[in-house]
């Protein structure tokens, strides 16, 4: 997906704000914050709104708590940096810091930069803290982009009392919705295994028509596919018409629609080329129509960034509308269950099929279980919060027994996914 150019009218659509706020040190050294708003009216005219003046003593080495900028961004909206003085070059010692949020990834764009280089970028310099421990420093001649990794970016800015100046200006705004993936909605129901209404916005159910019953679970990767099992899909690939895919959907029940739920006829299924028994049990559904994403229908994000980690230990969660133990019966609501990932030894003590290439999960009495099949297996980011995809249940011995349940390890097959579903993968 191409978020830009998809984009660009929608922006033209909408009204749009412009913040900035800018740092001037006089010749006395008192620092001077001019946050200034403005909003674009129909007519193109700007109005201030309000300016607020502050007065700061300067500090010398280290950034002054008082020249400690801290703002929450705000979908749409556009916020500038620039250096002091600007448009002219600044002059002497400054030491700041802007620090800022927002609910989704930021992006930092300078398209005026131009501090002095120096060996090391010891002397003047621009610093950009992306996560925690993963930073930028920057000098020189140059205009370049920066994503951070999280809904939180920190600035800095630093220069020496004899510098021959320079000047900088940057803009910054909010990852566009569009462009976003594996965000939840939180859930009002404690110490329960059942979900909040569309708290996973990612989850989607396959069902069949002439059964009229949901057999199997998917997940939304993009606008117009889900990810599910193979052994859920296979026998039907020379009549994928009876099937449907549904989203939105947290009973199970016809007549317990959600305001989201939504049902989607199959334009195409993609087996993965060596699935065989109990191994690459993979598939991508195409839906003929585009999902319309909102905050209770989203993509999960695919795990790119995450392809050399094995995750054993971590807790991840299942979700579903399987039985809820082996004999019992389906679900009528959508499940959840917390998990612990194992490693592939521990898995073969009981499933002789398991390989690196699949994610193996254990915690006693919890389980997936029948009908689970072709769902999620998720993993939330401790930082960004995001939901990531890290495997498709496959299957199991019967359901929570001391054996380890078998899923499909998402980031073994990247490649077979993005070949799948071509310029529409978000890699995050």
């Amino acid at each position: 997906m191409n978020c830009k150019y998809e984009n660009e009218e929608y922006k033209k659509e909408r009204k749009r704000e412009h913040k900035r706020f800018s740092v001037v040190i006089d010749k006395t050294q008192v620092l001077y914050l001019f946050f200034q708003v403005t909003i674009a009216m129909k007519q193109d005219k700007f109005i201030p709104l309000f300016c607020v003046l502050l007065s700061i003593i300067e500090s010398k080495n280290i950034v002054h708590p008082d020249c400690d900028y801290t703002q929450e961004l705000e979908p749409e909206v556009n916020y500038h940096i620039y250096n002091p003085g600007y448009p002219n070059y600044y002059l002497g010692k400054h030491n700041c810091r802007w620090s800022v949020t927002s609910n989704t990834r930021i992006k930092l764009n300078c398209t005026v930069f131009n501090v002095p280089s120096n060996s090391n970028c010891s002397l003047d310099f621009m610093k950009i803290e992306v996560d925690d421990g993963i930073e930028y420093v920057l000098c020189g001649l140059n205009s370049f982009p920066v994503e951070s990794l999280t809904s939180k970016m920190t600035i800095e800015f630093h220069s020496k009392r004899n510098t021959y100046g320079g000047k900088f200006q940057c803009d910054l705004k909010t990852i566009e919705e569009e462009c976003r993936c594996g965000w939840t909605n939180p859930s009002r129901i404690v110490g329960g295994v059942e979900t909040g209404i569309n708290e996973y916005p990612m989850m989607a159910g396959i069902v069949n028509f002439e059964k009229s019953f949901f057999y199997c679970g998917a997940t939304i990767i993009t606008t117009q596919h889900v990810l599910t099992a193979a052994h859920c899909v296979v026998r039907y690939i020379k009549n994928f018409f009876i099937l449907g895919v549904i989203v939105g959907k947290h009973n199970i029940w016809p007549d317990n629609d959600t305001k989201a739920t939504q049902l989607y006829l199959i334009d195409d299924i993609i087996i993965h080329p060596n699935y065989k028994l109990k191994l690459n049990d993979l598939a991508v559904i195409k839906l003929q129509k585009r999902l319309e994403y909102s905050m209770r229908i989203g993509p999960a994000c695919l795990p790119f960034y995450y392809m050399q980690q094995n995750f054993t230990g971590a807790v991840v969660t299942a979700v579903g509308w399987g039985r809820t133990n082996f004999y019992g019966v389906k679900s009528q609501v959508l499940r959840k269950v917390d998990l612990h990932v194992v490693s592939t030894k521990k898995c073969l003590k009981y499933h002789f099929l398991a390989t690196p290439k699949q994610l193996c999960t254990f915690d006693m009495g919890k389980d997936a279980c029948q009908f689970d099949s072709g769902g999620p297996i998720l993993w939330q980011n401790p930082k960004s919060k995001r939901i990531f995809l890290l495997g498709v249940i496959n299957y199991g011995r019967t359901c929570a027994d001391e054996a380890p349940g078998v899923n499909l390890r998402v980031t073994s097959y990247l490649d077979f996914i993005t070949r799948s579903t071509p310029g529409k993968v978000l890699k995050f």
